[in-house]
């Protein structure tokens, strides 16, 4: 780990934080040889390490275990044993420091982990956004993401970013709580009339896919994230 974290130290020199947080995780993507996988490839895995599709609940550091190395054996034959083996070794590790609920014990949550998988898979921007937005709006059957579940997605990744990167996207003048306050009201203005009043608390499919894909209008919280999401195409025209 000593070495991944000293590895994105080099994107330390980039001025703005958005654009230092999506460098750090497509550099981690491709360290993690995730991109080599589909989005299919990555369901079907976690499907055959029977990671639950209920986001609270708690997956043991062992099921863990089994889910990466489910997903490795896909691409074994792709990769030598030896780099195999190493990004394997570096995911489990990142996934134990970044991803545990500190406020749940320390556990690691089955939502987590599939939504984390989704996004460093290879496959298209809005291919994930359609995955995400079943799985966030399957844990109640709703077919809509309510807000409760926007808000624990909001609150993993600002987590990720802090904990795991090192970098904080808090504006000076405001609390943690304040920040999230207002990224959830951010994300909800598709919903929202012309005074601001918001009109329902839940997003459907389209809305939620922009919050991924509209990079220039995303809320100012998430801007990383489409930044991540488009820097293979950026690096593909290049």
């Amino acid at each position: 780990m000593n070495t991944l974290q000293t590895e994105l130290e080099q994107f330390n020199s980039i001025k703005y934080a958005n654009h230092r947080v999506s460098f750090k995780l497509r550099h981690l993507q491709k360290r993690f040889l995730l991109d080599q996988l589909s989005l299919s490839d990555i369901q079907e895995c976690c499907g055959r390490a029977d990671v639950s599709c209920c986001l609270k609940e708690v997956v043991p550091v062992a099921q863990l275990d089994k889910v990466l190395a489910t997903v490795y054996a896909s691409i074994e034959s792709a990769v030598p044993h030896d780099k195999l083996m190493d990004a394997q070794a570096m995911a489990l590790n990142w996934m134990l420091m970044a991803y545990r609920d500190t406020s749940d014990g320390g556990h690691i949550h089955a939502g987590t982990v599939r939504v984390w998988l989704c996004l460093f898979c290879g496959s298209k921007t809005v291919e994930k956004g359609k995955a995400l937005f079943g799985l966030l709006s399957n844990s109640d059957k709703s077919g809509r993401v309510e807000m409760e579940t926007l808000s624990w997605l909001l609150s993993m990744f600002h987590k990720v970013v802090l904990e795991g990167l090192g970098e904080s996207l808090l504006p000076a003048d405001q609390t943690q709580k304040q920040y999230m306050e207002k990224l959830l009201l951010k994300c909800l203005e598709y919903v929202q009339s012309s005074k601001g009043a918001c009109l329902r608390a839940w997003l459907n499919s389209l809305e939620f896919g922009r919050l991924l894909s509209s990079v220039p209008t995303a809320a100012p919280g998430l801007f990383w994230l489409g930044l991540w999401l488009n820097l293979p195409q950026c690096e593909q025209s290049e």
